[in-house]
């Protein structure tokens, strides 16, 4: 693994290439670029047109063999995409790994010591530490989805995304259900938004500073993310993403084998939250 400023970044030999995936919770199978894919001479299966960020085209292929580390796969079911963004400048990342490779897995991603480990999912043990967040996640789509509260409107398909962009982003979806909700703080625009990526090109964005933000038993105040703004962007049924740059306060548990991801605070969060032990 390597970490970058947000992402982490996985190293996955095909066909006798390195090649650098993004570890993606929010991603409901794995993906390869499109272009890669084609370099590689992999066939593709049922072209279509999909929109996530933008609109583009994917289609499906089979990697005969990809290897990370020990652990070998065969014959691997993917999704091609345009991967046409880069999240640091000395990783080229060409694909995510999502649910197809989480699913059976137990993962501990330690953003703070920056060490991700990984057992078999039956012998995955939770974390005991007692400021914990436990969070019950539903995986129908392969992606995990749980309940946020944002000034008192609950959400119940919020994505826990390691790939996502930004704190968290507010889609169309709830905002059109809970216009009432999103109360922008005086002067919380910022004039120097950062430009974020996702599947299908930019997301047009505006920054929120939001009053209460409950997620799992614990309440964050005046936290900062961003509503995506126009309904073509990531046009879902889903509430939003809880991103990357939440999610790294923490050393966040992945165990889908019990539909429970927990959360725990990191040093700084710790003192952030004004806990002393």
């Amino acid at each position: 693994m390597k970490f970058g400023r947000s992402h982490i970044y996985v190293r996955v030999m095909i066909a006798g290439r390195g090649l650098d995936f993004v570890l993606d919770t929010g991603a409901s199978g794995i993906t390869i670029d499109a272009a890669v894919g084609h370099e590689l001479g992999l066939q593709e299966y049922g072209r279509r047109s999909a929109v996530t960020a933008g609109r583009y085209t994917t289609a499906r292929t089979i990697v005969p063999e990809m290897r990370i580390g020990t652990l070998t796969m065969k014959n691997v079911a993917v999704q091609e995409i345009p991967h046409g963004w880069q999240t640091a400048s000395d990783v080229k990342e060409v694909g995510l790994l999502g649910f197809d490779f989480l699913a059976e897995l137990g993962v501990t991603i330690d953003y703070e010591r920056q060490r991700v480990t990984v057992v078999p999912g039956t012998e995955y043990v939770a974390p005991t530490d007692r400021h914990m967040i436990p969070l019950t996640v539903r995986l129908g789509t392969g992606q995990p989805r749980t309940d946020v509260t944002i000034n008192g409107a609950l959400g119940e398909r919020w994505v826990l995304d390691t790939g996502g962009a930004g704190t968290f982003l507010i889609f169309d979806y709830f905002a059109r259900r809970h216009p009432e909700a999103l109360k922008n703080s005086e002067g919380a625009r910022d004039t120097h938004e950062p430009k974020l990526y996702g599947v299908g090109g930019p997301i047009p964005t505006q920054s929120y500073q939001i009053a209460a933000l409950k997620l799992g038993t614990v309440t964050f105040r005046d936290f900062a993310g961003y509503r995506v703004m126009g309904a073509t962007a990531y046009a879902s049924t889903d509430d939003g993403i809880i991103g990357a740059e939440f999610l790294r306060l923490f050393t966040v548990g992945l165990d889908y084998g019990q539909s429970r991801v927990y959360l725990v605070p990191s040093r700084a969060t710790r003192a952030a939250m004004g806990i002393r032990d």
